[in-house]
């Protein structure tokens, strides 16, 4: 199914990805962080399936935990506040995935900007330095703190 997609979808799907990692699961982070070459040439299918398998599991955990999203599902918002005003700011021009980025981006500077030491090291720090701030689109320059 995945090479039906295009690399557009399927790196949003990786902003998808890198969220439930930084959220939840600090070695498949470590480990997205080793592989990130891999998955955003989006040619090893083998990889990308095992990734999405991963990130399904995580999702599904925690949905299952908090069904009536009264607490802990709630962190798989993490990003999609910014990234709705994004899309409808932008009239939908972006793929939702690339809003998420973006969001998750947003979100982590915003806390930034609140956190006392001004840098936090924290998994969303390092998928925005790593990531080129967990955007999406292989064009994207990182977003420039204070």
């Amino acid at each position: 199914m995945l090479r039906t997609l295009p690399p557009r979808e399927i790196r949003g799907g990786l902003a998808e990805c890198i969220k439930h990692d930084v959220i939840r699961d600090a070695e498949g982070f470590a480990n997205l962080e080793t592989n990130i070459g891999r998955a955003l040439a989006l040619l090893d299918f083998d990889y990308l399936n095992d990734l999405i398998a991963h990130n399904v599991e995580i999702k599904a955990k925690v949905v299952t935990a908090d069904p009536l999203e009264r607490g802990e599902r709630a962190h798989l918002n993490f990003g999609h506040t910014f990234g709705h005003a994004i899309e409808t700011t932008l009239n939908y021009k972006k793929s939702h995935g690339e809003c998420v980025a973006l969001g998750m981006a947003a979100a982590a500077e915003a806390r930034d900007r609140s956190c006392a030491d001004r840098r936090c090291d924290a998994p969303a720090d390092r998928s925005r330095d790593r990531f080129g701030r967990a955007c999406p689109r292989a064009d994207c320059k990182p977003i420039q703190t204070c």
